[in-house]
Protein backbone atom coordinates (compact mmCIF):
# COMPACT_ATOMS: atom_id res chain seq x y z
CA UNK A 1 0.00 0.00 0.00
CA UNK A 2 1.48 3.74 -1.04
CA UNK A 3 2.76 5.51 2.42
CA UNK A 4 2.19 9.16 2.57
CA UNK A 5 5.54 10.83 2.02
CA UNK A 6 4.80 12.95 4.90
CA UNK A 7 5.63 12.20 8.56
CA UNK A 8 2.97 12.38 10.56
CA UNK A 9 4.91 14.18 13.59
CA UNK A 10 5.95 16.79 11.26
CA UNK A 11 2.57 18.04 11.78
CA UNK A 12 1.07 17.03 14.98
CA UNK A 13 1.06 13.90 16.63
CA UNK A 14 -0.81 10.49 16.75
CA UNK A 15 -2.74 9.85 20.05
CA UNK A 16 -3.80 6.68 21.47
CA UNK A 17 -7.07 6.38 22.81
CA UNK A 18 -9.55 3.14 24.30
CA UNK A 19 -10.99 3.12 20.30
CA UNK A 20 -7.97 3.45 18.72
CA UNK A 21 -4.96 5.64 17.53
CA UNK A 22 -5.58 8.72 16.09
CA UNK A 23 -3.85 12.03 14.42
CA UNK A 24 -4.55 14.96 15.83
CA UNK A 25 -2.65 18.59 15.36
CA UNK A 26 -3.51 20.61 18.07
CA UNK A 27 -2.51 24.67 17.44
CA UNK A 28 -3.31 27.80 20.59
CA UNK A 29 -2.82 27.73 23.54
CA UNK A 30 -6.37 29.04 25.35
CA UNK A 31 -9.31 27.72 27.41
CA UNK A 32 -11.57 28.10 24.56
CA UNK A 33 -11.43 24.63 22.43
CA UNK A 34 -12.63 24.37 18.99
CA UNK A 35 -13.07 21.14 17.60
CA UNK A 36 -13.05 20.70 13.72
CA UNK A 37 -14.46 18.13 11.91
CA UNK A 38 -13.84 17.08 8.14
CA UNK A 39 -16.72 15.77 5.23
CA UNK A 40 -16.97 12.90 3.89
CA UNK A 41 -13.07 11.74 2.70
CA UNK A 42 -12.33 14.84 4.15
CA UNK A 43 -8.62 14.97 6.11
CA UNK A 44 -7.22 17.49 8.58
CA UNK A 45 -4.83 19.15 6.63
CA UNK A 46 -7.76 20.85 3.94
CA UNK A 47 -8.08 22.76 7.60
CA UNK A 48 -4.81 23.51 8.52
CA UNK A 49 -4.77 27.24 7.13
CA UNK A 50 -8.00 28.01 8.77
CA UNK A 51 -7.01 26.31 12.00
CA UNK A 52 -3.62 28.51 12.22
CA UNK A 53 -6.40 31.66 11.87
CA UNK A 54 -8.14 30.42 14.92
CA UNK A 55 -5.55 29.03 16.92
CA UNK A 56 -4.92 32.86 17.95
CA UNK A 57 -8.17 32.91 20.23
CA UNK A 58 -8.50 29.12 20.77
CA UNK A 59 -7.36 26.08 21.23
CA UNK A 60 -8.06 24.19 17.92
CA UNK A 61 -8.14 20.88 17.36
CA UNK A 62 -8.09 18.66 13.91
CA UNK A 63 -7.65 15.43 12.93
CA UNK A 64 -8.25 12.41 10.63
CA UNK A 65 -10.90 9.91 11.15
CA UNK A 66 -9.91 5.95 11.38
CA UNK A 67 -8.79 5.01 7.78
CA UNK A 68 -7.90 8.25 7.07
CA UNK A 69 -4.54 10.15 6.87
CA UNK A 70 -2.20 9.07 9.45
CA UNK A 71 -5.10 7.41 11.56
CA UNK A 72 -4.82 4.02 11.68
CA UNK A 73 -7.83 1.93 10.27
CA UNK A 74 -10.55 0.41 12.60
CA UNK A 75 -12.97 -2.60 12.46
CA UNK A 76 -15.28 -0.54 14.60
CA UNK A 77 -18.26 -0.11 12.14
CA UNK A 78 -18.80 4.06 10.95
CA UNK A 79 -22.08 4.79 12.46
CA UNK A 80 -22.13 8.60 13.85
CA UNK A 81 -22.93 7.61 16.85
CA UNK A 82 -18.71 5.52 16.99
CA UNK A 83 -17.56 8.10 15.12
CA UNK A 84 -19.17 10.58 18.15
CA UNK A 85 -17.88 8.28 20.53
CA UNK A 86 -14.04 8.21 19.35
CA UNK A 87 -14.27 12.23 18.96
CA UNK A 88 -15.32 12.50 22.93
CA UNK A 89 -12.13 9.57 23.18
CA UNK A 90 -9.90 11.77 22.40
CA UNK A 91 -11.16 14.55 24.38
CA UNK A 92 -10.72 12.35 26.92
CA UNK A 93 -7.27 11.52 26.07
CA UNK A 94 -6.55 15.04 25.84
CA UNK A 95 -7.68 15.66 29.13
CA UNK A 96 -10.74 18.02 27.95
CA UNK A 97 -13.95 18.03 30.06
CA UNK A 98 -15.10 21.12 29.31
CA UNK A 99 -17.63 22.49 26.23
CA UNK A 100 -15.99 22.80 22.85
CA UNK A 101 -17.26 24.41 19.99
CA UNK A 102 -17.60 22.43 17.15
CA UNK A 103 -17.42 23.08 13.27
CA UNK A 104 -18.07 20.24 11.10
CA UNK A 105 -18.82 19.55 7.34
CA UNK A 106 -20.59 17.76 5.21
CA UNK A 107 -21.06 14.09 6.77
CA UNK A 108 -18.90 15.65 9.53
CA UNK A 109 -22.33 17.53 10.37
CA UNK A 110 -23.59 13.67 10.92
CA UNK A 111 -21.57 13.01 13.46
CA UNK A 112 -21.41 16.36 15.13
CA UNK A 113 -25.33 15.65 15.51
CA UNK A 114 -24.94 12.45 16.89
CA UNK A 115 -22.24 13.71 19.19
CA UNK A 116 -24.37 16.60 20.73
CA UNK A 117 -27.12 13.64 21.36
CA UNK A 118 -25.16 12.11 22.91
CA UNK A 119 -22.76 14.37 24.68
CA UNK A 120 -24.81 18.00 25.28
CA UNK A 121 -23.10 18.92 28.83
CA UNK A 122 -20.02 19.38 26.33
CA UNK A 123 -20.99 21.40 23.30
CA UNK A 124 -20.47 25.40 23.60
CA UNK A 125 -21.51 25.85 19.69
CA UNK A 126 -22.45 24.34 16.34
CA UNK A 127 -21.58 25.64 13.25
CA UNK A 128 -22.31 23.51 10.41
CA UNK A 129 -20.82 23.73 6.87
CA UNK A 130 -23.66 22.38 4.60
CA UNK A 131 -24.17 19.44 6.61
CA UNK A 132 -25.40 16.11 5.34
CA UNK A 133 -29.41 15.45 6.75
CA UNK A 134 -29.89 12.46 8.58
CA UNK A 135 -32.90 12.51 5.95
CA UNK A 136 -30.53 12.30 2.93
CA UNK A 137 -32.53 9.47 1.82
CA UNK A 138 -35.26 11.85 0.63
CA UNK A 139 -33.14 12.58 -2.93
CA UNK A 140 -34.06 9.16 -3.48
CA UNK A 141 -37.62 9.53 -2.77
CA UNK A 142 -38.67 12.74 -4.19
CA UNK A 143 -36.08 12.59 -7.49
CA UNK A 144 -36.64 10.67 -10.91
CA UNK A 145 -34.18 8.27 -11.62
CA UNK A 146 -32.37 10.54 -13.84
CA UNK A 147 -32.49 13.00 -11.44
CA UNK A 148 -31.11 11.26 -9.07
CA UNK A 149 -27.95 9.36 -10.74
CA UNK A 150 -27.39 12.93 -12.48
CA UNK A 151 -27.40 14.53 -8.74
CA UNK A 152 -23.54 12.91 -7.63
CA UNK A 153 -25.71 12.35 -4.22
CA UNK A 154 -25.17 8.21 -4.75
CA UNK A 155 -21.45 8.06 -4.44
CA UNK A 156 -21.30 4.33 -4.34
CA UNK A 157 -20.24 3.48 -7.89
CA UNK A 158 -17.46 5.99 -7.81
CA UNK A 159 -15.69 4.95 -4.80
CA UNK A 160 -16.18 1.14 -5.82
CA UNK A 161 -14.56 2.31 -8.67
CA UNK A 162 -11.77 4.21 -7.68
CA UNK A 163 -10.83 1.73 -4.82
CA UNK A 164 -10.86 -0.92 -7.91
CA UNK A 165 -7.90 1.47 -9.49
CA UNK A 166 -5.91 2.24 -5.73
CA UNK A 167 -5.70 -1.85 -5.82
CA UNK A 168 -4.37 -1.83 -9.04
CA UNK A 169 -2.37 1.03 -8.51
CA UNK A 170 -3.09 2.64 -11.88
CA UNK A 171 -5.17 5.59 -10.12
CA UNK A 172 -1.82 7.45 -10.39
CA UNK A 173 -2.04 7.59 -14.19
CA UNK A 174 -5.82 9.26 -13.61
CA UNK A 175 -4.30 12.15 -11.50
CA UNK A 176 -4.95 15.58 -14.23
CA UNK A 177 -8.56 13.95 -14.26
CA UNK A 178 -8.81 13.62 -10.43
CA UNK A 179 -7.54 17.01 -9.65
CA UNK A 180 -9.85 18.94 -12.08
CA UNK A 181 -13.27 16.87 -10.19
CA UNK A 182 -14.56 17.45 -6.62
CA UNK A 183 -13.28 17.62 -4.42
CA UNK A 184 -10.06 18.37 -5.60
CA UNK A 185 -11.99 21.21 -7.93
CA UNK A 186 -12.33 23.05 -4.55
CA UNK A 187 -8.95 23.33 -3.48
CA UNK A 188 -7.86 26.19 -5.04
CA UNK A 189 -6.70 27.94 -1.80
CA UNK A 190 -5.01 25.17 -0.01
CA UNK A 191 -1.07 25.40 0.24
CA UNK A 192 0.97 22.90 -2.04
CA UNK A 193 2.01 20.67 0.45
CA UNK A 194 -1.67 19.99 1.75
CA UNK A 195 -3.10 19.47 -1.73
CA UNK A 196 -0.10 16.67 -1.98
CA UNK A 197 -1.35 15.09 1.22
CA UNK A 198 -4.31 14.85 0.34
CA UNK A 199 -3.91 13.80 -3.20
CA UNK A 200 -1.54 10.76 -2.26
CA UNK A 201 -4.33 9.94 0.57
CA UNK A 202 -6.33 8.93 -2.53
CA UNK A 203 -3.66 6.04 -3.64
CA UNK A 204 -4.54 3.89 -0.85
CA UNK A 205 -7.44 1.24 -1.30
CA UNK A 206 -8.21 1.66 2.31
CA UNK A 207 -9.22 5.24 1.54
CA UNK A 208 -11.76 4.32 -0.59
CA UNK A 209 -12.69 1.53 1.22
CA UNK A 210 -13.59 3.76 4.91
CA UNK A 211 -15.26 6.44 2.50
CA UNK A 212 -17.70 3.67 1.33
CA UNK A 213 -18.10 2.32 5.31
CA UNK A 214 -18.96 6.29 6.27
CA UNK A 215 -21.10 6.73 3.12
CA UNK A 216 -23.14 3.60 3.44
CA UNK A 217 -23.50 3.70 7.67
CA UNK A 218 -25.13 7.06 7.05
CA UNK A 219 -27.46 5.81 5.02
CA UNK A 220 -29.02 3.23 7.52
CA UNK A 221 -31.90 4.47 8.31
CA UNK A 222 -31.39 2.58 11.71
CA UNK A 223 -28.11 4.41 12.28
CA UNK A 224 -29.98 8.24 11.24
CA UNK A 225 -33.54 7.66 12.48
CA UNK A 226 -32.88 8.66 16.18
CA UNK A 227 -30.96 11.88 15.02
CA UNK A 228 -34.32 13.44 13.53
CA UNK A 229 -35.63 13.73 17.10
CA UNK A 230 -33.18 15.34 19.57
CA UNK A 231 -36.03 15.86 22.28
CA UNK A 232 -34.55 19.07 23.30
CA UNK A 233 -33.30 22.18 21.76
CA UNK A 234 -29.87 24.53 23.02
CA UNK A 235 -29.68 27.73 23.48
CA UNK A 236 -26.46 28.17 22.59
CA UNK A 237 -25.09 29.32 19.34
CA UNK A 238 -25.93 27.20 16.07
CA UNK A 239 -25.02 28.49 12.82
CA UNK A 240 -25.79 26.53 9.29
CA UNK A 241 -23.01 27.64 6.71
CA UNK A 242 -24.61 27.01 3.16
CA UNK A 243 -23.30 26.94 -0.34
CA UNK A 244 -24.40 30.11 -2.88
CA UNK A 245 -27.65 28.32 -4.38
CA UNK A 246 -26.59 29.54 -8.07
CA UNK A 247 -23.57 27.79 -7.84
CA UNK A 248 -23.97 24.38 -7.03
CA UNK A 249 -27.27 24.70 -9.53
CA UNK A 250 -25.11 25.48 -12.16
CA UNK A 251 -22.74 22.94 -11.00
CA UNK A 252 -25.69 19.99 -11.11
CA UNK A 253 -26.66 21.44 -14.23
CA UNK A 254 -23.57 21.29 -16.38
CA UNK A 255 -22.00 17.81 -14.55
CA UNK A 256 -25.16 16.03 -14.20
CA UNK A 257 -26.44 16.95 -17.50
CA UNK A 258 -29.34 17.72 -16.15
CA UNK A 259 -31.88 20.65 -16.94
CA UNK A 260 -32.22 23.59 -15.31
CA UNK A 261 -35.55 22.92 -13.53
CA UNK A 262 -34.21 19.31 -12.08
CA UNK A 263 -30.68 20.94 -11.04
CA UNK A 264 -33.23 23.72 -9.08
CA UNK A 265 -35.38 20.73 -7.23
CA UNK A 266 -31.96 19.20 -6.68
CA UNK A 267 -30.98 22.24 -4.94
CA UNK A 268 -34.44 22.50 -3.20
CA UNK A 269 -34.63 20.06 -1.59
CA UNK A 270 -31.10 20.12 -0.09
CA UNK A 271 -31.56 23.66 1.32
CA UNK A 272 -34.93 22.18 2.78
CA UNK A 273 -33.00 19.34 4.63
CA UNK A 274 -29.96 21.27 5.86
CA UNK A 275 -32.60 23.75 7.07
CA UNK A 276 -33.98 21.68 9.97
CA UNK A 277 -30.26 21.93 11.74
CA UNK A 278 -31.14 25.08 12.49
CA UNK A 279 -34.04 23.48 14.59
CA UNK A 280 -31.44 21.90 17.00
CA UNK A 281 -30.97 25.54 18.35
CA UNK A 282 -33.64 28.06 19.99
CA UNK A 283 -30.47 30.53 19.08
CA UNK A 284 -29.57 29.49 15.61
CA UNK A 285 -29.69 31.36 11.85
CA UNK A 286 -29.01 29.64 8.40
CA UNK A 287 -26.46 31.73 6.50
CA UNK A 288 -25.49 31.28 2.31
CA UNK A 289 -22.15 32.27 1.65
CA UNK A 290 -22.22 33.63 -1.80
CA UNK A 291 -19.79 32.87 -4.23
CA UNK A 292 -19.46 29.11 -2.47
CA UNK A 293 -19.33 25.39 -3.58
CA UNK A 294 -19.94 23.09 -1.54
CA UNK A 295 -16.76 23.51 0.24
CA UNK A 296 -18.06 26.42 2.02
CA UNK A 297 -15.38 27.14 4.05
CA UNK A 298 -12.23 27.33 1.08
CA UNK A 299 -14.66 29.93 -0.33
CA UNK A 300 -14.75 31.48 3.53
CA UNK A 301 -12.28 31.34 5.54
CA UNK A 302 -12.17 35.01 6.74
CA UNK A 303 -15.95 35.24 7.20
CA UNK A 304 -15.78 31.60 9.34
CA UNK A 305 -12.72 32.29 11.21
CA UNK A 306 -14.71 35.48 12.59
CA UNK A 307 -18.09 34.20 13.03
CA UNK A 308 -16.00 31.27 15.42
CA UNK A 309 -14.15 33.89 17.14
CA UNK A 310 -17.30 35.79 17.74
CA UNK A 311 -18.65 32.21 19.51
CA UNK A 312 -16.79 31.83 21.34
CA UNK A 313 -16.38 35.16 23.28
CA UNK A 314 -20.12 34.46 24.41
CA UNK A 315 -20.77 33.05 27.56
CA UNK A 316 -21.91 29.66 27.73
CA UNK A 317 -25.63 29.60 27.62
CA UNK A 318 -27.89 27.03 29.04
CA UNK A 319 -29.56 24.38 26.55
CA UNK A 320 -32.75 23.02 27.58
CA UNK A 321 -33.84 19.60 27.24
CA UNK A 322 -37.91 18.75 27.18
CA UNK A 323 -38.20 15.07 27.54
CA UNK A 324 -41.75 13.61 26.79
CA UNK A 325 -42.98 13.27 29.89
CA UNK A 326 -43.02 16.85 30.71
CA UNK A 327 -40.18 17.20 32.84
CA UNK A 328 -37.58 19.50 32.30
CA UNK A 329 -33.62 19.12 32.29
CA UNK A 330 -31.13 21.63 31.50
CA UNK A 331 -27.53 22.01 31.06
CA UNK A 332 -25.74 25.11 33.14
CA UNK A 333 -22.52 25.03 33.61
CA UNK A 334 -22.20 21.74 31.87
CA UNK A 335 -23.47 20.13 34.69
CA UNK A 336 -26.92 18.08 33.78
CA UNK A 337 -30.15 18.91 35.84
CA UNK A 338 -33.46 17.28 36.08
CA UNK A 339 -36.19 19.98 37.78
Amino acid sequence: MPKLKYRPEDFGRIIKTNLGSFFVRQKGDSDSIIWIEPGLGGLSTEWWKIQNRLCENATVLCYDRPGYGWSAPTTRSRTPLNVAEEIKSVLDTLQISKPVSFIAHSLGGLYIRAFMKRYPSLVQSATFLDPMSPMDSAFKEKLSIKEYNGSGIDKTHLYRTSRLLAQLHIIRFFKKLILNTPPFIYYKDIPDQSLDILWRNTLRPTFFTTLLNEYQEAHLESNVHTLMNMQFHFACPVTVLCHDKKVVTEEINSHGKLTRESAQRIENIWRELIREYCDLSVNSKLVEIKGAGHYVHINSQEYLSDLVRNMISRPLLTAEIVKPNNSIHYIKDSVLVQV
